[in-house]
């Protein structure tokens, strides 16, 4: 069993990962895409009404992510969350293609300092 301190360092980690998801995406400030976190979920939503849904969970401690009928694990590695997949790629990488795929347009979201 994890210890409880592991738990909520997990917890707070992926607290602050997804409000940085989220200040990242409303920092492109295009109003084609809309973010709304409420209690552990991140929906991303866009002018085309789909959806992503990006969710902690605890009992896996992972990040999930489902997006364009596909979906990602994304577990703590140091400072972020990479995929649990071959490749291991950054969560803010993945959202980058997955998102500038939507809006039609390359980007990049960047984690802010601090």
């Amino acid at each position: 069993m994890v210890p409880l301190a592991d738990d909520r360092d997990f917890a707070e980690a992926a607290r602050r990962a997804l409000l940085g998801v989220e200040a990242a995406i409303d920092a492109l400030g295009d109003d084609r895409v809309d973010t709304d976190l409420t209690e552990g979920v991140l929906t991303i939503e866009f002018e085309s009404e789909e959806r992503f849904v990006l969710n902690v969970h605890g009992p896996a401690t992972e990040i999930w992510l489902s997006a364009n009928r596909r979906a990602w694990h994304f577990a703590l590695r140091g400072n972020e969350f990479v995929s649990t997949a071959a490749g291991s790629e950054p969560l803010l990488g993945v959202l980058s293609a997955l998102v500038g795929e939507k809006l039609g347009r390359p980007i990049v979201l960047a984690a802010k300092p601090g």
